[in-house]
């Protein structure tokens, strides 16, 4: 911009087609003339203006953003609604994306910056990941209820009619339900239940339960694996 003299600039911005501005992008033209009429410094007008300016209005960066998203990020946004998907991009477009930056989100250079702000977005924002794994769950027949208290309840009907459940923290919700995978005992289900026999009305035969146990572990080893995906 130092190269770039006053009455130049003006020049310039007065040769730009008005009518095929957007109006954020027509205000934007009406001020930028306004400092350069106004101030003697080019470079610190407009850097000023620009260092303040909320950027992602001019560009049609939401759009940008959902193209963005839609192209490299398909099984991610794969459980969010329209409206949701909208909100996110929304907020990656205002919040995330640094459009100063962003000489061109035709270029290769313009694209990697916002995918990286989409990817970082993704990867902190907790109820997307919660979204992400109901829709995992859902798939697999699992319910999930929220128990009020930070966890989460996963259950299922067994192949024998077992009620299973098992909860975990919501934080690192990923990593818990593959410890609680590696973790279960098919031993120690199958005794637990020979020992309610005389307090549980119902209670199948022993090889019963060790075949409906196993099959446990195969219901909780296909959610891990799964979950392991996202």
């Amino acid at each position: 911009m130092k190269n770039i003299n006053r009455k130049n600039a003006l020049s310039l911005l007065s040769k730009l087609d008005s009518a095929s501005l957007s109006s954020g992008e027509h205000q934007v033209l009406i001020d930028l003339k306004m400092l350069l009429l106004e101030r003697q410094d080019l470079e610190d007008a407009c850097m000023a203006d620009l260092n303040s300016y909320e950027a992602w209005t001019v560009w049609d960066a939401k759009q940008d953003v959902l193209d963005r998203m839609r192209m490299d990020f398909e099984d991610e946004i794969s459980c969010l609604s329209d409206a949701d998907l909208e909100k996110t991009a929304e907020t990656i477009a205002h919040d995330c994306v640094d459009w100063r930056m962003v000489d061109d989100s035709c270029c290769e250079a313009g694209n990697q910056r916002i995918a990286s702000a989409i990817q970082e977005f993704l990867d902190e924002d907790s109820s997307l990941l919660r979204k992400r794994v109901e829709n995992v769950a859902e798939e697999l027949c699992w319910n999930i209820e929220d128990e009020g208290d930070g966890s989460l309840r996963f259950s299922q009907e067994s192949p024998a009619g077992e009620d299973f459940s098992f909860s975990v923290s919501s934080d690192d919700l990923i990593r818990q339900v593959q410890e609680y995978a590696n973790d279960f005992d098919i031993s120690e289900h199958v005794a637990m239940w020979l020992e309610a026999r005389g307090r549980v009305s119902g209670v199948p035969d022993a090889v019963t339960l060790v075949d409906d146990a196993k099959e446990i572990q195969a219901m909780l080893d296909a959610l891990a694996e799964k979950l392991s995906e996202l």
